[in-house]
């Protein structure tokens, strides 16, 4: 008899559990509670993990909800455009999946039933090329580190001085197999509190980030520079990158700590084409060698030292700090899209976004004014473009798990809703509940003005993108310091006969376009007034924006002192190379 109650009270909780997970499953908008209940648990911390676990391994890694990881067919959801509903629930269901594992792997290790993990992981994770680190080859999967001064060095931990920055060491990376990968890598792999640049470089970005470096250098940068690649920067490439870092030394010239981080072991090789252009810097700032790391794109131009941004009361705050893009009043979302994405919100956090209370719901969660702004200019305004990210910043230790969370999303059937990697971060960490803030001052267009009719309106016109602090002075800006960095003169000049007669040849407008731009005002655009236009220069690249005093704009006329600052850095981009 004792042995039939006990058989009967082990099968009631074997189907209270199965239930338990069959709720958690059924509504990503319910998790977090369900979760922490979860967590409060008194079972033993290894078996829980290994229920958790094996409940993904039968639903929520299946192949239907990651199937869009396949390499075979990564972009190519047709169903989104069509107005399909069941990707929606394949979406969420990725979503909670990453989510899920995050929470059965959380400060713990498996005990026993390890090959239970890495099947998990192998299936949320397919990229990685875990195969190569189970089946004994830990050193081959390991990325390789190489130093200015031709040191490599590999399944070790760069180290760096909290003081002045300086490389002191590496350290062996100690892995434990017993515990979830991503765990690993933030504990073992990255040093506690360490600060960086870094920067996705292959043999096409290489030009501007000799240019990036010399400005670096000016500003008397202490940081070390990490530059993350997959094999497709040369070493001939390298040396190039070297010279411009640590030739020239002078006082004013400090040499810089240059790093480069090959990550191709870290991938399986069919997906490892899958990473190109915007993609690559989720490898960068992922993978790279710091724990907060500054990620700058080749052709963004700082302005101030970059230690600034980690003083910056957003990320003092936050653990981030992202920037805004040009506002396009007339660049929207598609009624089609906007509902997916409220959909996928819904999901996530319980708030179906509908209503005033939905967003006042939402507001009280967030807790942060340029957090909703986001999110309001999204799903009210159904605008396209907030987020610029030639320069952000992010604490890992707070936020890592989001950024894996965009990347599926960069690489999932909503990717071609935005325009590359910008959005995916924001809305990484809104998906994944985290906090968030952005620079509060507008992106602004600068340059020289091109005045109009009046005394008291002006226009500027330029490739530039800047963003500037609440007194006026330039941060950084992305888009190089030329007046257009696209070798587009010949296409201009043949097709836009509105740029053809103001130059009397294709040299010219050659010239024209390679000549260093003029650093002379800033315009702050008031876009429900009088919003960002485009017009046909540097193959449409070039936005406008205007002012008119009193009605709409803010001006900003920079100083001497100023002017003669920033031409400096000026004339440094646009040395020969």
């Amino acid at each position: 008899m004792g042995f039939r109650v006990r058989r009967t009270k082990k099968l009631v909780t074997l189907v209270l559990i199965s239930s338990l997970f069959l709720v958690v499953l059924f509504r990503c908008s319910r998790n977090y509670l369900l979760l922490d209940n979860f967590r409060t648990q008194k079972e033993n911390a290894s078996s829980k993990t290994i229920q958790c676990l094996s409940e993904l391994a039968r639903t929520g890694s299946s192949k239907r909800a990651n199937e869009f990881y396949d390499p075979s067919i990564w972009k190519t959801f047709l169903s989104f455009i069509n107005g399909g509903h069941g990707d929606v629930k394949t979406l969420t269901q990725s979503l909670f999946n990453i989510q899920l594992y995050q929470q059965c792997t959380k400060n713990t290790s498996i005990d026993h039933d390890v090959p239970l993990l890495h099947e998990v992981e192998g299936s949320l994770f397919p990229y990685m090329d875990f195969p190569t680190l189970h089946n004994g080859d830990i050193q081959d999967f390991w990325p390789i580190h190489s130093r200015f001064d031709g040191s490599t060095h590999r399944g070790q931990v760069l180290e760096f001085s909290t003081t002045d920055n300086s490389f002191i060491g590496t350290s062996r990376i100690e892995f434990n197999i017993s515990k979830p990968f991503w765990e690993n890598w933030l504990v073992s792999a990255v040093q506690n509190g360490s600060k960086g640049l870094v920067m996705s470089v292959s043999d096409y970005q290489v030009a501007d980030s000799i240019r990036l470096i010399r400005v670096l250098r000016l500003l008397n940068n202490s940081l070390p520079i990490e530059i993350v690649h997959k094999s497709d920067l040369s070493e001939n490439d390298q040396q190039l990158l070297i010279a411009s870092a640590r030739e020239s030394e002078s006082l004013d010239y400090p040499p810089q700590e240059l790093w480069f981080l090959n990550v191709k072991s870290l991938l399986k090789d069919d997906y490892m084409a899958k990473f190109k252009r915007f993609s690559n810097k989720w490898l960068a700032i992922t993978f790279c060698s710091f724990q907060t790391p500054i990620l700058l794109d080749s052709d963004t131009v700082p302005f101030v030292s970059l230690d600034t941004f980690y003083e910056m009361d957003e990320f003092k705050r936050t653990g981030t700090l992202f920037f805004k893009d040009r506002s396009f009043p007339t660049s929207k979302l598609g009624s089609h899209q906007i509902n997916v994405l409220k959909k996928v919100i819904d999901n996530c956090l319980g708030i179906p976004l509908d209503s005033k209370k939905d967003l006042d719901l939402l507001n009280k969660r967030l807790k942060d004014d340029m957090a909703m702004d986001a999110v309001e200019s999204l799903v009210t305004k159904h605008q396209k473009h907030y987020m610029e990210s030639g320069l952000l910043v992010l604490d890992k230790q707070k936020h890592f798990f989001s950024l894996l969370v965009s990347m599926m999303l960069q690489f999932s059937p909503i990717q071609e809703y935005f325009y590359g990697d910008k959005e995916w971060f924001w809305l990484g960490l809104l998906l994944s509940n985290d906090t968030f803030t952005f620079h509060p001052v507008e992106a602004s267009n600068v340059g020289a003005l091109k005045d109009l009719s009046t005394p008291d309106s002006a226009q500027m016109c330029s490739i530039q993108l800047s963003h500037t602090d609440i007194h006026g002075n330039v941060l950084w800006l992305n888009g190089g310091l030329s007046v257009c960095k696209k070798a587009c003169w010949g296409y201009d000049y043949t097709k836009r006969k509105d740029i053809a007669s103001r130059f009397e040849s294709v040299d010219e407008l050659q010239k024209h376009y390679r000549s260093p731009v003029k650093l002379e005002n800033v315009i702050i655009p008031e876009v429900n007034k009088s919003p960002w236009s485009q017009n046909t220069e540097c193959a449409g690249y070039n936005y406008c924006t205007k002012y008119k005093k009193g009605e709409y704009g803010t001006l900003i006329e920079f100083t001497e002192h100023q002017k003669k600052s920033y031409e400096r850095i000026v004339q440094l981009w646009n040395d020969v190379i």
